[in-house]
């Protein structure tokens, strides 16, 4: 029986048996509005305390910081949304290489009167420091950018852009949704605000949060009954941020071992890889999280090569899931400055908890394979 094996986990991870069970025993509970005054409202609102309780305890924040959004996506508008006013003309610095639910943010607010600079990442797929000081204005209202790059896993330095934010007196919103699972961290006391998603880390899909520091003045996207402080009017998905919280809870014990065990696969799967076919490249030259290989298949059409690890059970991606299924080149890659030739010779490999080294050694196998059949005179 063919194998059917899953590499593209920063696109969405499977959903862990233990917050499956938990969600099923929610389904099967009675009926309960958290906001509602009778007896079933204020069960469903103590479930609803804990699991922000749960989630506040692992980040060492307090539970009013956290908000409960539908996800990744949501929390990024909100926090970018809510945090500057287009009225007033702002600057906003960003990188040329953040997720879309950044730049779509980003680009809409320009539109209203917002000003962004756009830093070039490079090679590396890292801003530098240096950089981000030299576009600071005066008139500079907010710092966007991502603590894990999606495509190429690359780290940035959260606790330099935090001592940026601080010294100059401006807003750091961070899109965290490729960190947690990966590696432990804390939040930097510089960072506004930080978002989250749930089914990036073995969660349910369409559940998310965000931390916004104390004491922070942000205009709420969604208005309405106003739940989540004021901050986010809308009947909160119980059922999902119950897994959610789970999921949280799972890292405690399960984070560590996953870590260097992802880190293992991901090491074999690129040494075996540059072994057998001296001329992949690893896109991304600085420190990156534990589960993520960007490689790029000199001579080899990516598009090509995606389709047929497909056929023989394997799942890769172009890049990020919101722009992967288009087939386009990354433009995170093109932005980076890797050559065209290069960036559509490139996907995107990401391992999970559950990744086997079975599974990684058959993936290099077909690849060595498929490289020999598709691979084109240069």
């Amino acid at each position: 029986m063919k194998l059917r094996i899953y590499l593209d986990n920063n696109a969405t991870t499977a959903l862990d048996p233990s917050v499956a069970e938990v969600m099923r025993e929610m389904l099967s509970s009675p009926p309960g509005n958290p906001s509602s005054s009778h007896t079933f409202g204020q069960e469903a609102k103590k479930k609803l305390i804990k699991a922000r309780n749960v989630i506040a305890r692992h980040l060492n924040v307090k539970p009013g910081e956290i908000i409960f959004t539908s996800g990744g996506t949501e929390s990024m508008n909100f926090l970018i949304k809510g945090l500057v006013d287009p009225r007033l003309s702002p600057h906003i610095v960003t990188s040329n290489v953040e997720h879309s639910c950044v730049e779509e943010t980003l680009s809409s607010l320009e539109k209203l009167g917002c000003n962004t600079t756009y830093l070039p990442a490079g090679l590396g797929c890292r801003t530098s420091a240096a950089d981000i000081e030299k576009a600071i204005r005066p008139d500079t209202k907010l710092l966007v950018f991502s603590a894990v790059n999606s495509e190429t896993g690359v780290i940035q330095n959260m606790e330099e852009l935090s001592d940026i934010a601080l010294r100059h007196g401006i807003a750091l919103v961070i899109d965290g949704v490729a960190l947690p699972g990966k590696e432990f961290f804390s939040i930097p006391k510089g960072v506004t605000g930080i978002g989250f998603s749930a089914h990036k880390f073995h969660g349910p899909q369409g559940v998310g949060f965000v931390f916004i520091r104390s004491g922070t003045k942000i205009t709420p996207l969604l208005t309405g009954g106003g739940q989540e402080y004021g901050l986010r009017s809308g009947t909160e998905n119980l059922i999902g941020i119950t897994g959610l919280s789970r999921a949280i809870t799972l890292l405690e014990t399960e984070l560590a071992p996953a870590s260097e065990r992802m880190k293992m696969l991901r090491d074999r799967f690129e040494n075996a890889l540059i072994e057998a076919i001296p001329s992949v490249q690893i896109n991304g030259a600085n420190p990156r999280v534990c589960n993520v290989s960007n490689l790029a298949f000199p001579g080899v059409d990516a598009e090509t090569l995606l389709i047929q690890l497909d056929l023989n059970g394997i799942a890769a991606s172009h890049g990020s899931a919101c722009s992967s299924g288009s087939l386009e080149p990354s433009r995170v890659l093109t932005r980076m400055g890797v050559s065209p030739s290069l960036t559509k010779s490139s996907l995107r490999f990401s391992f999970s908890r559950y990744s086997t080294i079975e599974e990684v050694d058959y993936t290099v196998n077909c690849l060595v394979e498929l490289n020999k059949l598709l691979l084109k005179p240069i």
